[in-house]
């Protein structure tokens, strides 16, 4: 039901965007997030690869494998944020993730953004118990700015547009990919990161990771 429902959020766009015309990003940026990577699950990554081939050489930066992330919570810009409010910040995430149990997630194909492909996730119940878990911290340690939960929306992107383009275009390209299988992994920590771009790829050095309790919340039958 998410995947359906991403899709057609998708194609209710007319053109997508450079990602990386953001605002406020530039080559000494340098801010923290929580995120969950994946590199425990190289289905993950297979999954993602499959996802890519039809946008290589058509205006996209592919992501690589060891980039390939869920953004749960932005916290802010490094100089904005002191050691001390960090630690105060890993301590109150540790208090808030404590009840949580890791999870298991699907990565459906595949759906898109103004400015990006990604794959679809599902359940999002676990992960905005997990959003609110982290934004909660983040207003403990007196940070602002941060999405709310309701506003939330999971997923995992692929590869990022670098140009102005016909979206049309672009579901032309990977509509067939629907029909590929979904593919399971499970979270069992959520990562504090320090994230920077290199070129038009984003790379992070690890902060913290706070583990999530080792009872994983399984899936039931696909729905």
């Amino acid at each position: 039901m998410i995947a359906e429902h991403e899709w057609a959020a998708f194609s209710s766009l007319s053109e997508m965007g450079n990602h990386w015309q953001r605002p406020g990003w530039g080559p000494d940026t340098r801010r923290y997030y929580w995120f969950l990577t994946v590199d425990h699950a190289p289905k993950i990554a297979d999954l993602a690869r499959r996802c890519q081939e039809p946008l290589e050489g058509g205006g996209f930066d592919i992501v690589p494998a060891e980039g390939l992330h869920i953004t749960i919570c932005h916290i802010g810009d490094k100089h904005d944020v002191t050691e001390q409010t960090l630690k105060n910040l890993v301590a109150a995430a540790q208090s808030g993730c404590r009840s949580l149990a890791a999870f298991d997630l699907q990565a459906v194909p595949v759906a898109g953004s103004r400015g990006a492909v990604r794959l679809s996730l599902a359940p999002w119940a676990p992960l905005l118990a997990l959003h609110l878990a982290v934004a909660t911290a983040c207003v403990v340690a007196g940070l602002k700015g941060h999405q709310p939960t309701h506003d939330f929306r999971p997923h995992l992107g692929v590869a990022y547009c670098n140009q102005e383009t016909k979206a049309s275009r672009v579901r032309k390209k990977i509509q067939e990919l629907r029909n590929v299988e979904s593919q399971q992994f499970t979270v069992r920590e959520v990562q504090l990161v320090e994230l920077r771009r290199e070129s038009r790829v984003y790379r992070w050095d690890v902060k913290h990771s706070i583990p999530l309790l080792s009872a994983t919340a399984h899936l039931g039958p696909p729905t």
